[in-house]
């Protein structure tokens, strides 16, 4: 089945980047990272004592992945916009990029004077950098991080670009929360690629080497502070991120056999989603949540002690010991979600001035970051979107008439 799901992930892959004329597309986001985990994992990993992604688990992810794809056919071919590197000095001409590195400065100021303070207090590793005001603010940095970024890029010279984008994350580093910087990495990575295409090899390498060695050294630096960085195996790190990286794919083995949620609609999950940033509003003024996601069992996904409590999304949204009729139900969820994201998707390319930071975000957490886990019914994401939408009207260069 390994060899079914491969070449039918890697068909829709090559087929949707002839459609856009750029291998930075929506599918491509989506369908990679599952292709490159369950092969590493199901051909040497499991060498090392994790449990390979079982054919049924593979099996619900290319029906997902071709209904996906199908749905994404539907809204008009003339939808499928490509993106021309050769307009973005007009898109940056759309802001002032100075008053975008400004502003990533203060929120490093401010988020500095919190790390500074938690430090004193000796719970810097607790997550607390990212709650509160601080955490809000470093959510805002997702609608300019990559514009600035991608600005440097052209402007290789103006190290104050960059070293603004690099304060920025080691500021989410020091959250001590590892999406918070993995999905900012990933948010530039997936921006790079849309308006930058040529950088393409060099963004490939640098998203996987960077997220390592900071995953890395999140835990190193965690182990330090807390006085127990000598009783760690080094062979922790590796298997560690492995887990982290495909844990939530071996979990979606359990779908299968003791089963996940079942009995629940695949509405219900929905509105797990939809409810995320709602809650947040909710449960800060009234302490309730509605349609709440509920924690999974810890379960063992490989033979070394290491566990996982998260499906992958879409394993997530799968009927679990469902029939015929609830599968049929998934495959045509999947073929909608395939037509509303492309119609998101495509709309948010065609943005007719400036860059759409939007869009990066929105194939960053629905897309690339799917095989995680079921990142949705986080606040963060949702929030980071609106963001996305609002932020960047507030660096509008009054040079552009409108």
């Amino acid at each position: 089945m390994i060899f079914i799901f491969l070449v039918v992930s890697i068909l829709l892959v090559v087929l949707q980047t002839k459609r856009e004329k750029n291998i930075g597309n929506m599918l491509s986001f989506l369908i990679l990272p599952y292709i490159l985990l369950v092969f590493i994992n199901n051909f040497f990993m499991y060498q090392y004592g994790f449990y390979r992604i079982g054919d049924d688990v593979l099996l619900m992810l290319t029906g997902a992945f071709t209904a996906f794809f199908i749905g994404s056919c539907i809204p008009s071919a003339n939808s499928v916009y490509v993106i021309s590197e050769s307009g973005n000095n007009d898109r940056f001409y759309f802001y002032n990029i100075k008053k975008m590195v400004n502003y990533l400065y203060i929120i490093v100021v401010f988020a500095s004077a919190k790390l500074i303070v938690l430090l004193a207090k000796g719970n810097i590793t607790s997550g607390e950098l990212g709650n509160g005001v601080v955490g809000h603010l470093l959510l805002t940095c997702y609608a300019v991080v990559p514009i600035v970024f991608l600005y440097w890029t052209y402007n290789k010279k103006e190290w104050k670009y960059l070293f603004a984008v690099c304060l920025v994350i080691a500021m989410n580093f020091a959250t001590f929360i590892k999406y918070n910087f993995i999905s900012l990495i990933v948010c530039i990575f997936i921006f790079t690629l849309m308006y930058k295409k040529s950088a393409t090899k060099k963004a490939c390498l640098l998203l996987i080497s960077i997220v390592f060695v900071m995953f890395v050294a999140n835990y190193i630096i965690g182990f330090v502070l807390s006085g127990v960085i000598d009783d760690v195996q080094q062979t922790f790190y590796l298997n560690h991120f492995w887990k982290y990286c495909s844990g939530s794919l071996i979990y979606d083995n359990y779908i299968f056999t003791t089963g996940i949620n079942v009995g629940m609609s695949i509405f219900e999950k929905l509105a797990c989603f939809i409810f995320a940033l709602p809650n947040m509003f909710l449960y800060g003024i009234f302490g309730i949540r509605i349609f709440a996601y509920e924690i999974m069992s810890m379960l063992p996904v490989s033979e070394l002690g290491e566990y996982s409590n998260v499906t992958d999304a879409i394993g997530y949204m799968f009927p679990s010991q469902g029939g015929a009729i609830e599968i049929i139900g998934f495959l045509l969820f999947f073929i909608g979600i395939g037509i509303l994201f492309s119609v998101i998707y495509y709309r948010s390319k065609r943005k007719k001035h400036g860059f759409s930071p939007f869009v990066a975000n929105f194939l960053t957490f629905f897309c690339f970051l799917s095989f995680f886990g079921t990142f949705y019914v986080n606040s963060g994401p949702w929030e980071i979107l609106v963001w996305s939408i609002i932020v960047p009207y507030f660096f509008r260069s009054k040079a552009k008439k409108l």
